[in-house]
């Protein structure tokens, strides 16, 4: 089950609940997505989320304390989710909600109050209605928050959990033959692996789905970056506004997919940050038209950078002498579909 058919199935089962259905056998959906940095998990929960027509929120996770601290509370995530719903609890209350960067609350010996903050996560998790402000002066009205057919996305790098999964999944006892239960054992993995690594085990049992993010090659960069709904025609969007078309052309797709995404590791993240220089470059100058988006324009949006994406002058020179061109561009395998299990 992919990740876009979980996505799907909580929007399905929001419009149930909408329309008075309470009867349905198939909970809300917490899904937990991982995977190195820049691979795009947010970017692809958003879009998913753009094509079911679902509001969505994503709240940096890795500031979290526990109510009564200092900090950010795991409300604060859910008084997002109704800013990003035009102040609607209960448009709200059908969205999707991310926690990014939650890993860091989930590591044990990270976060002083990553036991407290797990705790608080349960209710939400749990699809139980939330009372939100009423609790200090500067709060305003207390608002109920019905969490029953919320999305939740728990999101970050989890460095590790894989070869954890990994470790207890050789160190099971094998029956000789392939099970029709594999997925669900692989599942469980998971599970146990998500303990090890530092989450109670009352939330590890909230999780309905793993989703691992496959790493970063070139092809998959400039597949996004070319794509109906990707990230060129994100930006053409609001540069339109202005009458500028960034028009992609292949010597610069090739460098901002070999070089900018993966010599320097940042991924798609590298790649939005660069062109949005580019487009922040143009309406500067005042362009109009279409601009082809080529090898010279993007080495421009480099040097421009001073650095900030690559860290060493080895790296800048190979950007210079190549011109865009990559020696492993026949041997790259492209990116498969991103690794799901579920119960």
């Amino acid at each position: 089950m992919t990740l876009c058919s979980r996505v799907s199935l909580a929007a399905c089962r929001a419009e149930m609940l909408a329309r008075g259905v309470r009867d349905i056998g198939v909970g809300n959906q917490v899904l937990l997505v991982f995977g190195g940095s820049g691979t795009g998990k947010t970017f692809a929960v958003e879009e998913i989320a753009r094509a079911s027509n679902l509001v969505f929120s994503s709240f940096d996770g890795s500031g979290l304390s526990g109510n009564g601290w200092a900090g950010s509370s795991v409300e604060d995530a859910l008084r997002q989710a109704i800013a990003a719903s035009g102040g609607d609890p209960k448009r709200a209350s059908r969205s999707i909600c991310c926690y990014d960067e939650i890993d860091k609350v989930f590591k044990a010996g990270v976060a002083p109050h990553r036991l407290e903050v797990q705790a608080d996560l349960l209710r939400p998790l749990g699809g139980h209605a939330v009372i939100i402000g009423g609790k200090r002066n500067y709060d305003g009205p207390p608002v109920t928050f019905d969490c029953g057919p919320t999305c939740f996305v728990l999101s970050g790098v989890f460095d590790g959990l894989s070869e954890l999964a990994k470790r207890i999944r050789q160190g099971r006892p094998g029956i000789g033959f392939q099970s029709s239960v594999e997925g669900e054992k692989v599942h469980t993995d998971y599970r146990h692996a998500l303990r090890e690594y530092g989450c109670i085990e009352e939330l590890c049992g909230r999780v309905s789905c793993f989703v691992r993010m496959p790493d970063v090659t070139a092809d998959s960069v400039a597949q996004a970056l070319v794509s109906e709904n990707g990230i060129i025609k994100g930006f053409n969007q609001v540069l339109g506004e202005r009458g500028i078309l960034l028009f992609p052309q292949d010597s610069g797709v090739s460098l901002l997919s070999n070089h900018v995404a993966i010599e320097t590791h940042t991924g798609f993240r590298g790649v939005k940050h660069l062109i949005g220089s580019i487009a922040e470059e143009l309406l500067f100058e005042g362009a109009r038209g279409t601009i082809n988006l080529d090898a010279p324009m993007v080495r421009r949006a480099i040097e421009r950078s001073n650095g900030a994406l690559y860290g060493d002058t080895e790296t800048r020179q190979s950007v210079e002498q190549t011109g865009g061109a990559s020696a492993d561009d026949d041997q790259d395998a492209g990116a498969g579909s991103e690794d799901v299990v579920g119960g």
